[in-house]
């Protein structure tokens, strides 16, 4: 799912899911926050950007929701155990809180949120330096998934950015490949 800059998708990982209402309140008390649980676009106005919650999954199928989707994720417990915080937060998760702590939850929110758009900073540093070399170059998320390729790596593969980009590596080399020769390589990175 493609996002505008204003937009931030956020996945979050509960044992209540009754928070969900008071997240969504809370969030839209904050002066630059917008929500929409059901990922409609709104277009940003006066500078707003829009906290997407793409899906709740519960604490017990948290750790296989981290390492699956390509968001962040923030987890809200309540009374959150340090081994279950600290599982989540090895799977990936980008903070745990108790749910009522609104003030932690914000923070949060922000914090996923500036990650975000460093990482988007960087990334489009890094696209405009690998799109004008003559070596082939993928970037391949912690989830094994195309973020970007190059055209000499489109070259050498013979396929589209739309067939590569977005999908698993293993979809384009091959599960044998990809699980002999490749994921050990990128489990060292």
């Amino acid at each position: 799912m493609k996002t505008t800059a204003a937009e931030f998708h956020i996945g979050i990982i509960t044992d209540s899911p009754q928070i969900l209402t008071p997240l969504i309140d809370l969030l839209k008390s904050q002066p630059h926050y917008r929500i929409d649980l059901h990922s409609r676009m709104n277009t940003p106005e006066n500078g707003a950007w829009d906290v997407i919650v793409d899906c709740a999954v519960s604490a017990a199928a948290g750790a296989a929701f981290v390492k699956q989707v390509q968001m962040p994720v923030i987890t809200l417990l309540e009374q959150p155990a340090v081994e279950q915080a600290v599982d989540l937060m090895r799977a990936g998760s980008s903070g745990v809180a108790d749910w009522r702590d609104t003030e932690r939850v914000l923070d949060l929110i922000r914090a996923a949120r500036m990650d975000n758009l460093q990482s988007a900073s960087r990334l489009l540093r890094f696209k405009d330096v690998v799109s004008n070399t003559v070596d082939g170059i993928s970037v391949v998320n912690r989830n094994y998934v195309y973020e970007l390729v190059n055209a000499a790596y489109l070259e050498r593969t013979r396929l589209s950015q739309e067939q590569i980009e977005g999908h698993h590596v293993a979809e384009i080399l091959g599960e044998d490949d990809f699980q002999q020769r490749i994921k050990p390589k990128l489990d060292r990175c």
